[in-house]
């Protein structure tokens, strides 16, 4: 009846893993505050989670997170177990030296240009700057801390920035949207 658990993370769809079709697991990082759970059911099945009708969002503690999912169609019910992990935060082991600069772009709609930092058009909003964090350190970890007083921005759930100030991702059409390069890659 319960075909599978799927959960939602910053928005992405994510499938978890399972042996038995009883018991699932999956893992997230500890950036990570909250997960959507999306059952695979049929339509005309009732799903509840822990006992309770489903949700939008469920909160994640550090290490397992249990959720118990039960399909219920016609008196006759079916029951999975999610086990959710989510990571500790990394332990400090020094100091490191980071250099961090800010590209961005104006709002201007879908207009046909495309600005990117490859083939330029964009704006300098933060010149290269060097950051000292403790390590390990993770992009966003330099992120909020260049950004900080200058800038604000949407995280929704530590995996994503979907807006800087006013531009947000699809402000300038479909494709547009924040991207980060890490030692040259654009990710």
């Amino acid at each position: 009846m319960v075909e599978d658990v799927k959960i939602g993370v910053s928005g992405i769809s994510r499938t978890t893993e399972t042996k038995d079709g009883i018991n699932y697991t999956a893992s997230v990082g500890y950036r990570i505050s909250s997960i959507s759970l999306a059952p695979v059911v049929a339509s005309d099945v009732e799903i509840t989670v822990n006992g309770e009708v489903l949700k939008d969002k469920y909160a994640l503690s550090t290490g397992e997170n249990i959720f118990t999912v039960v399909g219920v169609k016609n008196g006759v019910s079916h029951t999975v177990t999610l086990k959710v992990i989510k990571e500790s935060a990394p332990s400090s082991t020094g100091k490191i030296k980071v250099y961090f600069s800010l590209f961005g772009d104006s709002s201007h709609g879908d207009n046909g240009e495309t600005h990117t930092l490859k083939n330029g058009g964009l704006t300098e909003w933060i010149a290269r700057t060097s950051y000292e964090l403790d390590a390990p350190a993770t992009v966003l970890d330099v992120f909020e801390k260049a950004l900080k007083d200058k800038y604000t921005f949407v995280n929704a759930d530590g995996n994503y920035i979907s807006k800087i100030d006013n531009l947000a991702e699809f402000s300038n059409g479909a494709n547009s949207g924040w991207m980060y390069t890490l030692n040259g890659i654009c990710s």
